[in-house]
């Protein structure tokens, strides 16, 4: 009995462990599946405004993806017709979260400063990428430096003192009404981009 006793008292603790990891890798699916039809909805979106009022075209054109406005890095790297993002932002946000999801202080922790160089001169180049090649740190600060040297931020200068008021409001149900309204005034690239962007982060 003294041995069985025992026994159980190894175990258990192990056996919890194995249920919290259980659990911790069926919220992760629910939570890719969620993202999945979350990207579907933000893709039906925007092919409804593009539909409405085309703003991309289906062209590429060559040159650089860093520090150009938005619509042009989407005009000379998009992955799809389908949604404008710029290659190098969804290639990093693919990466990380396939593979460095969990990493702790993946945008705070630094990576290395030559193979970060050495992404951006191979995206600007047009140059075909494996990211699997660089370590989580560098593609995060990739991701960081593409949105940094945009010449015209994600809500825009038009819209982004109108963000910040809206922090005014005091009922939640305005601030919700008027947020949206706004949002659907960006454009579609810089909407589908901040979309995709709060979804990961």
């Amino acid at each position: 009995d003294i041995a069985k006793k025992m026994r159980r008292k190894v175990v258990a603790p192990s056996a919890a462990v194995d249920m919290r990891s259980n659990d911790n890798q069926d919220v992760q699916k629910d939570e890719k599946k969620n993202k999945k039809k979350l990207r579907k909805f933000i893709t039906s979106v925007y092919s409804e405004r593009a539909a409405e009022k085309p703003t991309v075209p289906t062209v590429q054109s060559k040159g650089p993806v860093f520090g150009v406005p938005l619509v042009t890095a989407v005009q000379r790297s998009r992955v799809s017709d389908k949604l404008p993002l710029c290659r190098v932002f969804q290639d990093s946000v693919m990466y990380i979260e396939t593979f460095a999801l969990t990493r702790e202080g993946i945008y705070r922790v630094p990576g290395f400063r030559a193979k970060l160089n050495e992404l951006k001169n191979m995206y600007n180049r047009g140059e075909a990428v494996k990211l699997t090649n660089y370590d989580p740190e560098t593609v995060g600060m990739l991701l960081k430096l593409n949105l940094r040297e945009l010449p015209e931020p994600l809500l825009t200068r038009q819209l982004g003192a109108q963000f910040e008021g809206v922090l005014q409001y005091e009922d939640s149900e305005q601030r919700t009404a008027i947020l949206c309204a706004m949002l659907r005034q960006l454009p579609a690239v810089h909407y589908a981009t901040l979309a995709w962007l709060c979804l990961h982060i």
